[in-house]
């Protein structure tokens, strides 16, 4: 079995508190991971073996899944990303929020 953490992650904070995750699973479980960054255009619209755990992460841009991920506040946004996942074929155990730094932050201070 392996975890499979699949990030969307423009200033990185998507995916430290995915690999974070990450990590703590493969202790608890012994599988093995494997990343998957699809901030780049071009490694988006990938197709994985459904096999093992997916790990999904992106950040929330006004409460929305960013454009990037799907053609739609953080309000509906776990919700939006479980209907893409299952229209897909997933099967859903959970789903959670977690701060990090926003890309704007920088410009607020």
């Amino acid at each position: 079995m392996r975890i499979r953490n699949v990030f969307f992650s423009p200033t990185g904070g998507s995916k430290k508190i995915a690999d974070s995750f990450c990590a703590r699973l493969r202790k608890e479980l012994g599988f093995e991971v494997v990343h998957t960054d699809i901030t780049p255009v071009k490694a988006r619209g990938q197709s994985f073996d459904g096999e093992g755990i997916l790990v999904f992460s992106f950040p929330v841009y006004g409460g929305r899944v960013p454009v990037q991920i799907s053609d739609r506040d953080y309000d509906d946004a776990l919700l939006e990303c479980a209907d893409i996942l299952r229209s897909r074929g997933y099967r859903l155990a959970g789903s959670g929020a977690f701060v990090a730094e926003h890309s704007y932050a920088e410009y607020f201070v």
